[in-house]
């Protein structure tokens, strides 16, 4: 769907969520390329990436902006009862998603990790953290030989909370400084890696990750 619909459908998502369902997730990817904005993001003055020139939206979610071409994204929704008095970021959570990444990946012959650095946070030269999300690091994100491939950003809410993730599939000409795992992971056990294996292995680590 466009950037709008995405965004609109996440954000009713913790409305969505049955009584005694805990949460839930939706994969999906987006029907042209999209920038989409952290929470508190605004474009950069004067911006002549490529990247600046695509259609736009903004994520109830954090963090930084997320090209969303040649990636897969998620959006997770879990319910009030399970995050009641809770406040912040739930950095379990993170590692639960992206753990489950994390393993799946290594099945398959990848050197993945959880990053457990926190580097580029802030740029020296404009005193402000990348503006693009996959330029940053933080120590729950998803890399394979030391470049980021997945990341994720939250939000909490009277109603619940809601995580948004990007697996980054492959180079977007719209970032081509940014490789994905077509590029990083190559040919592994004889399978190239595709966004149906991407969501079967999200959707069944998530469900044996939150129980």
């Amino acid at each position: 769907m466009s950037g709008l619909e995405n965004m609109a459908l996440d954000e009713s998502m913790l409305d969505r969520i049955p009584p005694g369902i805990t949460a839930m997730v939706r994969v999906y990817r987006w029907s042209e390329p999209t920038l989409s904005l952290g929470h508190f993001q605004t474009m950069p003055p004067d911006e002549t990436e490529a990247w600046s020139y695509l259609p736009r939206v903004t994520r109830k979610t954090g963090g930084g902006a997320i090209v969303h071409h040649h990636e897969m994204t998620y959006c997770l929704a879990v319910a009030s009862s399970s995050t009641a008095g809770k406040k912040g970021h739930s950095d379990k959570l993170y590692r639960a998603v992206h753990n489950s990444i994390v393993e799946a990946l290594r099945d398959l012959g990848c050197n993945a990790q959880l990053s457990e650095t926190c580097t580029c946070n802030r740029d020296s030269a404009i005193g402000s953290s990348p503006f693009l999300c996959f330029d940053r690091r933080s120590p729950v994100d998803v890399v394979i030989d030391g470049k980021k491939i997945a990341g994720s950003a939250q939000r909490r809410t009277n109603r619940g909370l809601l995580q948004h993730g990007s697996v980054l599939m492959q180079r977007s000409e719209y970032a081509p400084h940014l490789p994905g795992v077509l590029e990083i992971g190559g040919h592994v056990s004889g399978t190239r890696f595709n966004e149906d294996w991407l969501v079967e292995i999200l959707t069944r680590g998530l469900s044996l990750a939150l129980s």
